[in-house]
């Protein structure tokens, strides 16, 4: 019987989705606003948002965030015609990231447990051979966040229990912005109290003439920030008067 010239059999395969370049290479109508001088992350998405806690899920090999990045969340489709022109109100909240963690999906215990009898048997086949399906991504990540602000009409006020959908833009908020909105400032009379990703952090001294209180876990440094307060007060003819029951401050210079 003669040999057929059809086509061999073979068998569905998923296609591959190169998640980078579809990310990187999505430029259209990217999202602005007026809070940042960054485009929207499109890498990155709100997860849940609860009281004033939440979690955003990101894909950091398009973009990461650190422990204490500041992200303004806002609204999508707010956008108003005024003068033939199209003005998007800004409407959100301001979030800081306080913790990261991998991010959790059906799939990710299956491909774990994969991986592990992978490992398990390589010495007995003398290489690893993973054929993992390829449209499962395991590499989000997960950001924990609190709320700091919320933004009404532009304007930064209390969080005031402020929430928004999921359906959301999110902006890098820069050091200078921050610092900017966040802390008063009357030129010659500002404490240096440090930096926050090397951009300088000064307050106005008039904040410190009332109650402050400085919090902090042991050895984070509140006795330190503390005496430069003092120290940097002195140097602009501010007195003070420390009750120092265990020596902590006699370094510090007297007059």
């Amino acid at each position: 019987m003669a040999r057929s010239n059809l086509p061999e059999p073979s068998g569905f395969t998923t296609p591959y989705v190169d998640l980078d370049r579809i990310i990187t290479d999505n430029s259209e109508a990217v999202a602005k606003c007026s809070l940042s001088s960054e485009i929207a992350v499109e890498s990155a998405q709100l997860l849940e948002l609860s009281g004033s806690e939440g979690s955003i899920i990101f894909y950091p090999k398009v973009r990461d965030f650190d422990v204490g990045d500041v992200l303004y969340l806002r609204e999508r489709g707010q956008i108003t015609s005024q003068a033939e022109e199209s003005q998007v109100i800004e409407n959100g909240i301001i979030v800081q990231i306080i913790s990261k963690g991998i991010a959790n999906y059906p799939q990710a215990d299956s491909k774990a447990l994969f991986r592990l009898l992978t490992s398990a048997h390589s010495t007995t086949v003398k290489y690893r051979s993973y054929n993992e399906p390829k449209e499962i991504i395991d590499e989000f990540l997960i950001g924990e966040f609190v709320v700091r602000a919320s933004v009404q009409r532009g304007e930064w006020r209390e969080p005031e229990g402020k929430v928004v959908t999921r359906n959301v833009d999110i902006f890098p908020i820069s050091p200078e912005f921050l610092t900017r909105n966040i802390i008063d400032h009357q030129e010659g009379i500002n404490i240096w109290l440090g930096e926050y990703k090397e951009r300088p952090v000064e307050v106005y001294a008039g904040g410190f003439e009332k109650v402050n209180l400085i919090t902090g876990m042991k050895g984070g440094g509140k006795s330190h920030i503390t005496k430069g307060i003092i120290h940097l007060q002195r140097q602009l003819g501010m007195p003070s008067i420390v009750f120092d029951i265990n020596g902590e401050y006699k370094s510090l210079p007297t007059g």
